[in-house]
């Protein structure tokens, strides 16, 4: 099976995304996955920084460079473009994969991947798991803020840090 753990980012991110696919490595020991970082706006510099953290650390991240130029921000929102390149991984990540395994650029990995990368989906496309955080008896003011945007009822949803896609 060929899996590919993915984070997607701006070029301010590029040190966090880092040390994030590092701990899949160190911590996670995915070293038979693809290391790839989905980025907007990187310079020659940046990607001659991230050059020397891979030979320091003896890794490979690949950089797939994405334009997302013709995001505007007010259609963004409070979210940047780094949450809205995950969203057209399908269209930048070559067809290959089995797997792919998206982490937000601050997650780190504490344990071993092994088991998450090789879940049974049961068939499903996504795998991912309910945000407990932000349950409206654990934080009604996140259920004001869902209400306010047109929600009628409390509705569980996912954490998009960490999505397992098959």
């Amino acid at each position: 099976m060929k899996t590919a753990i993915v984070t997607c980012v701006t070029a301010n991110w590029l040190p966090w995304a880092a040390v994030t696919l590092l701990s899949c490595v160190e911590n996670g020991r995915a070293t038979d996955s693809d290391l790839i970082i989905c980025a907007h706006g990187l310079t020659d510099e940046n990607r001659a920084e991230l050059a020397r953290f891979c030979l320091h650390h003896k890794i490979e991240i690949k950089v797939i460079g994405v334009d997302a130029s013709k995001v505007t921000t007010a259609a963004l929102g409070k979210w940047g473009l780094g949450t809205i390149i995950r969203l057209i991984l399908d269209t930048i990540l070559p067809p290959d994969y089995d797997r792919v395994l998206y982490l937000d650029a601050d997650v780190l990995s504490l344990q071993p991947l092994h088991k998450l990368l090789n879940a049974d989906l049961e068939g499903c496309t996504v795998g991912a798991v309910i945000d407990m955080g932000y349950l409206p008896f654990i934080r009604p003011r996140a259920w004001g803020r869902k209400k306010a945007l047109g929600f009628e009822k409390p509705a569980n949803y996912f954490n998009a840090g960490v999505i397992l896609f098959d």
